[in-house]
């Protein structure tokens, strides 16, 4: 049945809404005839429930996976990544070997959106490759991470089939996309170990 509501989710919003404005009729009527707009009330606001998930769960674009992860970059690799990406109307980048970085804001751009597209550089000497790339809110490691002080320890990518609705864990087919794969990145915390010596650590 998800899966149904998944590859038919236009018509079953039109469904929900052709339900929605009968029920709302329907309170006018059962108000004017029989001074009850119970019934069709209630069905309104379910219809009205029904639509609203329907069109936040199956608008949103969630990577379907193509292959396993493969680490990209780790804190000691001679290659540079820049990953730049939209917040609050902003272009943020992300620089590997420096810090700290913008935790928070890489955070809630990536709550806002069920896949934040990522413009991917690497350099490496005189080369430089591009990737667009994506990231879930599930990829971005930062468990006991101080956000204010916080360094790239790892980055990882895999391709992907394409793109398509999620609901309730169930996927649906998967679409075209112009993103070419998704990445997950492991946060650690900076530490400057000169300055850690003045206490002893």
């Amino acid at each position: 049945m998800i899966q149904f509501i998944l590859d038919n989710n236009i018509m079953l919003i039109w469904l929900a809404m052709g339900i929605f404005l009968a029920s709302f009729v329907g309170i006018f009527y059962q108000e004017r005839n029989y001074n009850s707009p119970a019934p069709p009330a209630v069905a309104c606001v379910v219809s009205f429930i029904i639509f609203i998930l329907l069109v936040f769960y199956t608008s949103s674009d969630y990577p379907v996976s193509g292959g396993p992860w493969k680490q990209i970059y780790q804190n000691d690799l001679d290659a540079t990544i820049e990953l730049t990406y939209k917040a609050q109307d902003d272009q943020q980048t992300i620089v590997t070997g420096k810090s700290p970085v913008e935790l928070k804001i890489l955070q809630e751009a990536a709550n806002n959106y069920a896949f934040l597209q990522i413009e991917l550089k690497v350099k490496s000497g005189y080369n430089t490759l591009f990737k667009q790339v994506g990231i879930t809110q599930d990829n971005i490691k930062a468990k006991n991470v101080d956000p204010s002080n916080a360094k790239i320890a790892k980055i990882e990518y895999r391709p992907i089939k394409g793109v398509a609705p999620k609901l309730f864990g169930e996927q649906g087919k998967p679409r075209a996309s112009d993103t070419d794969g998704e990445i997950r990145i492991t946060f650690e915390s900076s530490k400057d170990k000169k300055l850690e010596k003045l206490f002893g650590e």
